[in-house]
């Protein structure tokens, strides 16, 4: 097991993606403090992962972006695991909005969740991780801030924020040998659903068509289980111990054609 031992928060851990990461990082040997803002589906996740016998899981509901709310919660999952190596900081909201009618709440609710709930998070586990001697930070960025996406602008101009903050905390942080990286998954998962369900025919053809044409690897978005989990326990183990303040796209190739 490649994360014995390890001691790992994940946030959005309750949903999707963080679901399939918090199961993972489990069978890899870590003790997982999983924390989302939806308690009832937290508390079924945990009642889940304890019947298949997961006894090192651990859920507390929180709202990321809640500075106060954040470090309480980091602080008391670090006193019963016993420390923290990583953190893996998968919560994010996305909602499609055209740039022409993006709202003031809209640009609010993006830089509340995805950008505050990045740095409170970071700072909440460097402030513990430095006592320890280091660990590693796990962002999740966006190819959205890498290339154009109409129709996302608010949760472009979030995640790109997320990107300049990760590169900027790494080169910070690294003297306390706590590094700080962003993975860009192109999964299909609940968050991708509802993006495409909110596009019209044609344009829902459009994208399959470019996703097609686009993915060299499967022409089709990664399964979170099989494609992401892999790269996210790399990122959590000692073998990415040499490597800090990088944007790392999993997406079958999308990233280097578009």
């Amino acid at each position: 097991m490649k994360l014995e031992g390890k001691k790992i928060i994940v946030t959005g851990g309750a949903n999707g993606v963080g679901r399939a990461i918090t199961e993972e990082y489990l069978k890899q040997g870590a003790k997982v403090y999983f924390v989302d803002v939806n308690e009832e589906r937290g508390e079924k996740q945990l009642e889940t992962l304890r019947k298949r016998g997961f006894r090192e899981a651990h859920f507390e509901m929180l709202d990321i972006s809640d500075r106060e709310s954040t470090f309480e919660v980091f602080a008391e999952a670090t006193r019963q695991m016993g420390g923290l190596d990583v953190l893996a900081n998968l919560a994010d909201i996305y909602r499609p909005d055209p740039g022409a009618t993006t709202l003031e709440s809209e640009i609010d609710f993006n830089l509340d969740v995805n950008v505050k709930g990045t740095v409170f998070t970071n700072q909440a586990a460097y402030s513990l991780m430095k006592i320890e001697g280091g660990g590693s930070i796990i962002n999740f960025g966006s190819l959205s801030a890498l290339n154009p996406h109409p129709g996302s602008a608010a949760y472009s101009l979030s995640k790109g924020a997320v990107h300049s903050w990760s590169r900027t905390v790494a080169h910070e942080w690294g003297e306390d040998n706590v590094r700080v990286n962003c993975i860009l998954p192109e999964m299909a998962t609940e968050m991708y659903e509802t993006w495409v369900a909110g596009m019209t025919e044609k344009e829902r053809e459009v994208h399959r068509l470019t996703v097609t044409d686009n993915i060299p690897l499967g022409h089709t978005y990664g399964d979170p289980e099989r494609d992401l989990a892999p790269v996210m326990t790399f990122f959590a183990s000692d073998d990415a111990h040499f490597i800090t303040g990088q944007l790392i796209p999993v997406d079958g190739g999308l990233a280097s054609t578009r």
